[in-house]
């Protein structure tokens, strides 16, 4: 997309440089309907334009529309813009010594069967409103459009106020504003998908994005990258809002620039009355002048199969860092914490906030603080992490209390090295969160697939972190039943294995399977034997399968064979 960007500046300077003045089209202000096409094209706008809400202006491709001076495209009626990639439709200033205000839809006509439309286009250079701004109007689809250098209050790229549009592959870039310099969204409840919001930066909050006053939008696929902001939230602002993120990614974003410990979040910033939603995320490389590397919660936020590395907070909670005036509790379930950094709380932080952990990783490969992976704090006596299922650097001896903080450690913890694979945060086949994770995975409202997009679920159990170990296809395909059936023992091993079958097991065949789906070892089991010893001998350490077919059924376990 940002090949598109680059593609449509060419094509604007070239256009630009080309373009007889015999052609142009002067538009002295007033009602505007009808068709504008590239024969007339550029149509030099000398005052605004209204398009009345009985009437409909069409604008077809390679057209461009100049604005003369501080004016504006008001549409209360229809809009249908019908760019292609390339010969898109340009929104743009006459010069560059002056500025315009951009295109505004206001109270739109829902009656209109569609209503706007808007392909393939460029807004850009707009001062004082924002280059899109829409109120009151929810039947609008943008697509294919790179929004650039606005200048506004508040979303200096887009603001939407009190609507519901549908934006697809859009560019939002190098805009500024005091809050929400991207795009900002007040009781709207918009869908994005595949959009890009990108070296923005506001004065005051939501370097990218700014999300308030009752919001609830859905961005899908959408990228939030290299934004930054004064106050708090480099990448994302949420104030008394409701998003939902799915398979996002927020990185590069920088927050706090100004210091002050009223700020916090670098990726994101969730302040009282929200409850934010993020799936399938990727946070990394943000960095917070203050608490909160990747994100900051003041309110419940849900974050399930999400990955964060790399991100940076200069006081606490390097990954996330989860704070409360009041009792409330977020939910992080398989997610991955690598490589974040802060003075205290390298991955997590959190104050009067409990964290929810269920089959996360939290681990670091040269913690600064091996004693403070994870902060809590608390100013009255009160159990502010509740872990269990996790991969936990340290255990219990990375968990750093201050105040009257304390914790509730479940069953399923670990300490040990997640072995993921070099590069990646997935899991290698000597990991040991394969099939570590809770049996009972009701109401961690775990997604189908995991951050790879594989399939979250592939055996009995669920794996630790936000990547699911996929076994070898032989293993995938098979027909399950629950496992009940068989015990292996001991587990781990070392040169030897014994596998127990049910007594009343028919006649089956029993496998030795390697990571690769490579069958090791095969013998077929008379009805009634129950009991086999496998010879290890040979075998590198690492993880296998034993596997029993019997009765159209395939029984399995895993095998850790140690070195």
């Amino acid at each position: 997309m940002l090949r598109n960007l680059k593609t449509i500046f060419l094509l604007f300077s070239l256009l630009s440089c080309s373009l007889p003045v015999k052609s142009q089209t002067i538009i002295p202000g007033g009602y505007v309907s009808g068709i504008w096409d590239s024969a007339h094209s550029p149509y030099i706008v000398e005052d605004d334009i209204l398009i009345h809400p009985d009437s409909t202006l069409a604008i077809t491709e390679g057209t461009f529309i100049l604005f003369s001076g501080p004016y504006v495209l008001e549409v209360q009626g229809q809009l249908l813009v019908n760019g292609t990639p390339s010969q898109p439709v340009i929104f743009d200033r006459e010069n560059d010594t002056i500025t315009w205000r951009g295109v505004f839809f206001n109270t739109t006509d829902t009656s209109i069967t569609d209503s706007s439309i808007m392909e393939h286009g460029l807004i850009s250079n707009c001062y004082q409103n924002a280059c899109l701004n829409i109120t009151s109007c929810s039947r609008l689809r943008v697509s294919d459009f790179t929004i650039h250098s606005g200048n506004s209050f508040r979303g200096g790229g887009i603001r939407c106020s009190f609507s519901n549009p549908f934006f697809e592959n859009l560019i939002v870039q190098n805009n500024v504003a005091l809050d929400g310099a991207g795009i900002s969204l007040e009781q709207s409840n918009p869908l994005l998908k595949n959009c890009i919001i990108t070296q923005n930066s506001a004065d005051g909050t939501g370097g990218g994005i700014v999300i308030f006053n009752l919001s609830a939008p859905l961005f899908e696929n959408c990228t939030i990258s290299g934004n930054q902001s004064y106050g708090s939230g480099g990448g994302i602002y949420i104030n008394d809002a409701n998003p939902v993120f799915v398979r996002c990614s927020i990185s590069g974003n920088e927050g706090a620039i100004g210091g002050s410990n009223l700020y916090s979040g670098g990726g994101v910033s969730v302040k009282l009355g929200s409850h934010p939603y993020f799936e399938n995320c990727t946070f990394e490389n943000n960095i917070s002048h203050r608490e909160g590397g990747a994100i900051a919660s003041f309110s419940p936020s849900e974050l399930i199969n999400c990955l964060f590395v790399g991100n940076t907070a200069a006081t606490f909670g390097g990954g996330a860092y989860l704070a409360s005036g009041n009792l409330i509790i977020s939910h992080l379930s398989n997610c991955t914490f690598s490589n974040n950094d802060s003075p205290q709380g390298t991955a997590l932080a959190t104050h009067n906030h409990t964290a929810l952990l269920r089959n996360c990783i939290l681990w670091h490969s040269a913690p600064a603080n091996p004693g403070s992976l994870i902060h809590l704090d608390a100013i009255f006596v009160l159990n502010v992490l509740n872990a269990g299922y996790s991969d936990i650097q340290n255990g219990q001896a990375g968990i750093e209390l201050s105040g009257n903080a304390q914790f509730i450690w479940v069953v399923g913890n670990i300490d040990l090295d997640p072995e993921f694979i070099p590069g990646s945060r997935e899991l290698s086949w000597l990991s040991p969160c394969i099939e570590a994770g809770t049996s009972d995975t009701s109401g961690l409202m775990l997604p189908e697939t995991d951050l790879a997009e594989n399939p979250r679920l592939t055996n009995q159990r669920v794996d630790m972190g936000a990547y699911e170990y996929q076994f070898p296809v032989i293993i995938q395909n098979s027909k399950f039943k629950i496992q009940n059936y068989l015990k292996v023992y001991p587990n781990p091993a070392r040169e030897w294995v014994y596998v127990e079958m049910d007594k009343n097991q028919a006649e089956g065949t029993i496998r030795l399977i390697n990571p690769e789906g490579l069958i090791l070892m095969q013998e077929i089991l008379p009805a009634g034997k129950q009991l086999i010893k496998i010879d290890l001998k040979g075998y590198p350490a690492g993880i296998y399968i034993i596997s029993f077919n019997t009765a159209g059924f395939e029984y399995f376990d895993k095998l850790i064979i140690k070195s």
